[in-house]
């Protein structure tokens, strides 16, 4: 990957999102189906829907002639075959990027750089997109409310989904 958002060539864009998706599925083969095995519930920290969700900004910076749509139902026809576990349930933390870069930078006492900072509305939007469309992702607005008013919407979207 070089310059603003780019790729040095068109096709790394699809081999890094590729490459990405196979990690993800043998982590899922290795990792997470045994431990499903043992457990019932199986709590993960960026899945598969933060790849898409990755893969759709990556696509729409990289490739501006295509849809959303489009890439959506490529990204679906090129992993279904996969077989990958998908979540019964995927808690998207929606925060405005500007706040999100904020809050990092301060957490990890660095700047981000433009390139992310270019690429990560993209990113957002990508994640909403895949809220929209699936039943299974529910989006916790967490602009202007507090760790434990999240974490109260968290539990109780839990809840109603283990009920």
């Amino acid at each position: 990957k070089t310059g603003i958002g780019g790729f040095d060539k068109d096709y790394h864009a699809y081999i890094e999102i590729l490459l990405r998706y196979a990690r993800e599925y043998y982590d899922q083969q290795t990792f997470f189906l045994p431990e499903l095995a043992k457990n019932d519930i199986l709590i993960l920290d960026r899945g598969i829907d933060t790849i898409t969700a990755y893969a759709l900004a990556t696509l729409i910076s990289t490739f501006s002639n295509g849809t959303m749509d489009e890439y959506y139902q490529w990204i679906k026809d090129t992993t279904n075959f996969w077989s990958c576990t998908t979540p019964e349930l995927t808690i998207f933390l929606s925060l405005n990027w500007e706040t999100a870069v904020q809050r990092a930078e301060q957490r990890d006492k660095k700047d981000y750089g433009t390139e992310r900072k270019l690429f990560l509305p993209k990113y957002v939007q990508a994640f909403e997109y895949i809220a929209q469309r699936e039943q299974r992702v529910k989006t916790i607005d967490i602009n202007d409310h507090t760790k434990e008013w999240v974490c109260e919407r968290a539990l109780e979207i839990i809840h109603n989904h283990l009920n």
